[in-house]
């Protein structure tokens, strides 16, 4: 259920087998479920465009729905045990932590900041007792959903297979736990990479509130009373990756992001579920150890 506005990369030069290191699996899949290496990483910039269904009808989220195009920048760097990553087709967002643990197939990861969605410090998003019904209005359109999360991520490399589970909880405002379990294969034709990864998501009732729920006092006739409990949803993606030469790669990626029952009823969601598509071509610029 999360935005897919984080469009960034993956360096697709596979690397020698190695003891596993930290990786989102987005990136994981991309590298046929290889490890990345233990120091260095990359950076890519280039254009993106594609489609974004977006469910959830909020101003913030609205801005990046329907036809895009723009740039895209994606990074992922890594030094003495320390990462930072916001990787190509990530449902994850920004990562920032340190690899607490690992051997050939194991990696297990504290996630200090796990940032997702958008944060403005600027909206007027504060309803007050006193403010007008249109005033209530708008501050409920205009609501912040960015969620930082903290928590570990465990991953595990099995051939082409990445299995990664990860449990967050809201450090900055204690919006609630986010549980995630992924699967993720990714397999080489030629010079075509593919993966696909399968999501299961629990959402508790706490986080499902502060991105779709409005209390009573603040209900509005276009925004009723709505407080979901728990949930799970599901997902799926797949992609596409082609290097145009030693520092060019076009990629496309498409993907379907359940909106579960819990969260249906919401004043904030068109009660469908979320789909995007994305093609980009960057150009990758990588660091060693």
């Amino acid at each position: 259920m999360r935005s897919s506005k984080f469009l960034a990369a993956c360096y697709l030069a596979l690397c020698t087998p190695h003891l596993a290191q930290a990786a989102d699996i987005a990136g994981a899949v991309q590298n046929n479920g290889r490890a990345v290496d233990e120091d260095g990483g990359y950076f890519e910039i280039g254009f993106a465009t594609g489609y974004l269904h977006m469910p959830y009808d909020t101003s913030q989220e609205q801005e990046t729905a329907d036809l895009f195009i723009g740039i895209d920048a994606s990074f992922e760097f890594r030094k003495k045990g320390f990462f930072t990553e916001v990787v190509q087709g990530t449902q994850d967002g920004l990562n920032l932590g340190y690899t607490l643990w690992h051997n050939n197939t194991w990696v297990v990861d504290f996630l200090a900041a796990s940032m997702n969605r958008f944060y403005d410090p600027d909206l007027d998003n504060k309803i007050k007792p006193e403010d007008d019904e249109d005033t209530r209005n708008k501050k409920l359109y205009n609501r912040n959903s960015f969620y930082l999360g903290t928590g570990l991520r465990i991953s595990h490399y099995l051939d082409e297979y990445v299995i990664q589970y990860r449990l967050v909880t809201d450090t900055l405002d204690d919006n609630g736990v986010i549980s995630t379990l992924r699967l993720g294969r990714g397999w080489q034709y030629r010079n075509w990479n593919f993966h696909c990864i399968l999501s299961a998501q629990y959402t508790s009732a706490k986080t499902n509130n502060y991105w779709f729920g409005v209390e009573q006092w603040q209900a509005t006739e276009r925004y009723p009373a709505f407080s979901p409990d728990s949930s799970l949803s599901y997902s799926a993606q797949f992609g596409l990756a082609k290097p145009l030469s030693e520092k060019w790669v076009a990629r496309l990626f498409t993907g379907w992001e359940q909106y579960p029952s819990e969260v249906r009823g919401s004043p904030f969601v068109d009660d469908s579920d979320g789909s995007y598509m994305a093609f980009t071509v960057s150009r990758v610029f990588s660091s060693g150890h």
